[in-house]
């Protein structure tokens, strides 16, 4: 009887051993996770031990993280509809980068190279600078699909990147679409109390604005600008640029300077459509407010322009986003801009 049993277990031994080689399975594939967005359209997989990242979710489709080994990925789209219609790949590694380097500083791109993933075109890269004084060490995949663009973006500090850097590779090379959808990605909800609003001011105090709270304003969308901060996951920017009356004729009228601003700007955009400019009265300064949209470098955006005039300034208080965002944003910019205060 004990001959038999012995045998018995072995034969069953076996015949798991047999089955889980038949059906592929090994322990690296036991211990992995798949993440799915939360409008179930993309997928990546890594390990059990990492994450969905309810932080890195309001700044993308997926997020993930392994945040005590200072691992992160995550993913955004941006539909065709955003960008010129021949738009390329390249194009879209353009808007990544004015974008990215906004935001890092030291920015440092190195290792392209050309790939499939998810058997769409794709381009890789690595990128090194500092975010907010930390040391990041960046994988970024951008992929090319019939409806969109996606970049996915994987990261460690600077010292820990050379260990984890297959283990990041892997989750990019995991990503999958898994229905094409044409929907924005979710906006938040505009701020209802002077709770969820805090003011930015110049360096030298005397221009204050007040916006949504959380806009990051350690970045340099424009060098010379005097107020500027951005919300990258709603895509909605914000620059306001002074400049002396004393280098106008005295006579120099705000009108005269609307013009000017408008030839600027709608002299960088291709097919610039401007609107027919409203009058306004901010805080007791005469002011005008208009929108201009077009395409720059592929993108299709759209401004609010307010133009104002105060006792020794004209300032432009400009915010944008992109084209076909801008109708659910145009009250809250406007909203926004009426709150500008020029402190003599």
């Amino acid at each position: 009887m004990y001959t038999t049993s012995k045998k018995s277990f072995k034969m069953v031994i076996f015949t798991l051993l047999t089955v889980l080689i038949l059906s592929g399975c090994n322990l690296g594939e036991a211990k992995s996770k798949i993440f799915t967005s939360e409008n179930e359209e993309i997928q990546l997989t890594a390990s059990s031990s990492w994450k969905k990242d309810p932080t890195l979710a309001t700044q993308s489709t997926l997020g993930i993280s392994q945040r005590k080994a200072e691992k992160y990925a995550m993913v955004t789209k941006t539909p065709k509809t955003d960008l010129a219609s021949d738009a390329t790949l390249e194009d879209y590694k353009n808007v990544f980068l004015q974008s990215s380097q906004s935001s890092v500083t030291d920015y440092e791109e190195t290792a392209q190279r050309e790939t499939t993933i998810d058997s769409s075109p794709a381009l890789m890269f690595e990128v090194t600078g500092e975010v907010t004084k930390i040391k990041i060490h960046y994988l970024v995949a951008l992929v090319d699909k019939p409806d969109g663009f996606y970049q996915i973006l994987t990261w460690s500090t600077k010292s820990g990147f050379v260990d984890h850097k297959e283990e990041l590779d892997q989750v990019i090379q995991s990503f999958k679409v898994l229905k094409t959808t044409t929907e924005q990605p979710k906006a938040t909800n505009t701020p209802k109390s002077s709770s969820e609003t805090e003011v930015k001011t110049s360096e030298d105090g005397k221009l204050e604005i007040t916006i949504p709270k959380g806009w990051d304003d350690k970045v340099e969308l424009m060098p010379d600008a005097d107020i500027q901060a951005m919300n990258g996951r709603e895509e909605e920017y914000l620059v306001i640029l002074r400049e002396s009356k004393s280098d106008f004729a005295d006579d120099f009228s705000l009108e005269e300077y609307r013009d000017i601003i408008i030839d600027n700007m709608a002299g960088s955009l291709i097919n610039a459509n401007v609107s027919e400019p409203k009058k306004l009265v901010i805080n007791g300064m005469s002011a005008l407010q208009y929108e201009i949209s077009g395409e720059m470098d592929k993108l299709k955006v759209s401004y609010l322009a307010t133009i104002i005039e105060s006792d020794n300034n004209f300032t432009q208080v400009l915010f944008w986003t992109l084209l076909n965002r801008m109708e659910n944003k145009r009250e809250a910019f406007a909203k926004a801009a009426s709150t500008f205060k020029d402190i003599n």
